[in-house]
């Protein structure tokens, strides 16, 4: 994902749904410093984490409630959201709200009905990535859900 979005140094890039933080730890393992790493994280623990040991700015709510008035826009957002019973869709579309001019986004999301029909349209009019992913992918963490690895220009 990392490689795919085009992150270049000194950018300031933007997880919405940050969780453990293991998006920003890869860009960090690719740039280190030379990014400012922002955060959205509704688990309070979590965040608090995230503030502690890797993330610039830490915004603890929901990302559905928040606006580019509040954190800002970014040239460059990765985003893996909840996937359960189509939450990745709004979230996904909100986050293109935060995205500078020229900007890209580059999430993964269920491969469903709703995406499909919602955001594949979406990715291939912008001229981007749309690739599934092997239902293997997260047997790590319990499930074999089928999801898609996909870009957004802004």
């Amino acid at each position: 994902m990392v490689e795919l979005a085009g992150i270049e140094p000194g950018q300031r890039i933007l997880d919405p749904s940050a969780g453990t933080g293991s998006l920003l730890r890869a860009a960090r393992r690719k740039f280190g410093l030379s990014l400012t790493y922002a955060a959205v994280e509704v688990n309070h623990a979590m965040a608090a984490d995230l503030r502690e040991r890797l993330a610039d700015e830490v915004h603890h709510g929901d990302f559905l409630g928040l606006t580019p008035a509040r954190v800002g826009r970014f040239p460059r957002i990765l985003i893996h959201p909840p996937l359960a019973h189509g939450a990745d869709v709004p979230h996904i579309l909100h986050a293109l709200g935060f995205l500078e001019p020229g900007g890209r986004l580059v999430g993964i999301c269920a491969d469903g009905a709703s995406q499909g029909r919602i955001l594949r349209p979406l990715v291939e009019a912008r001229g981007g990535v749309w690739l599934p992913l092997s239902p293997h992918l997260f047997t790590g963490v319990g499930t074999r859900m089928r999801a898609v690895l996909f870009t957004l220009a802004a």
